[in-house]
């Protein structure tokens, strides 16, 4: 099936999913550069605007790379399923995480619904199709990251759109000096590396989480 007829939006999530405040400027660079390279090689040229830190783990070291050498926004969740964790040791259970989509989906609809879910298992799949109902009879409107702010994609206006091919690289020299706070609140040190990478111009722009209002659940 070519990629024009799957009507996915496609973002970035990493190389090998690790806990990305604890790699220095150069790893950082590799795990979201080799990813944007494939994802445009994969896509007829389309170079990702989002991506979605493993773990949720991301602080303002991380966020400003993401952003200032490779365009991308980063987009967390507000809601997380734990549904990864099911029959797993001490995990969660499809009870618990239908649970807890019954309490989210029938409460307050401001500020929205960012849902953490995963396509790992039958179970993780089966706890989306057993919610959907909720969704739709408690009035919620299904919309995607990049519906909310345009394109998913820096060069094309979705999966069909013309695509503007790359041109420009953008050399980045891996020093970035910000004292920053993860996701969870703690505290991470500032780390200087060389490194360089391949990208559209980069631009001036918020580096904080993107959390939107409008619901959205998401896989």
């Amino acid at each position: 099936m070519a990629f024009d007829d799957l009507e996915d939006d496609i973002a970035v999530h990493t190389w090998t999913h690790p806990y990305m405040t604890t790699f220095d400027n150069a790893a950082v660079l590799g795990e979201l550069g080799w990813t944007m390279e494939i994802i445009h090689n994969s896509t007829g040229g389309r170079l990702p605007k989002y991506w979605r830190p493993p773990y949720g783990d991301a602080d303002n070291r991380v966020i400003a790379i993401a952003k200032e050498v490779f365009g991308l926004t980063t987009i967390v969740w507000n809601q997380d399923t734990e549904d990864w964790s099911i029959g797993e040791a001490g995990g969660t259970t499809s009870d618990a995480v239908h649970a807890s989509l019954t309490k989210w989906l029938t409460g307050p609809k401001s500020p929205g619904l960012i849902i953490l879910e995963h396509e790992l298992t039958t179970s993780t799949v089966q706890a989306f199709i057993d919610a959907f109902p909720m969704i739709k009879g408690n009035g919620w409107d299904i919309t995607s990251v990049s519906e909310l702010y345009s394109s998913p994609y820096q060069n094309a206006d979705g999966d069909n759109g013309a695509v503007t091919p790359v041109t420009e690289v953008v050399a980045f020299d891996g020093t970035v000096s910000t004292s920053s706070t993860n996701s969870s609140g703690s505290s991470s040190s500032t780390t200087t590396a060389a490194g360089s990478a391949s990208a559209t111009p980069s631009t001036t722009s918020s580096l904080s989480h993107t959390t939107a209002n409008p619901t959205i659940t998401s896989s």
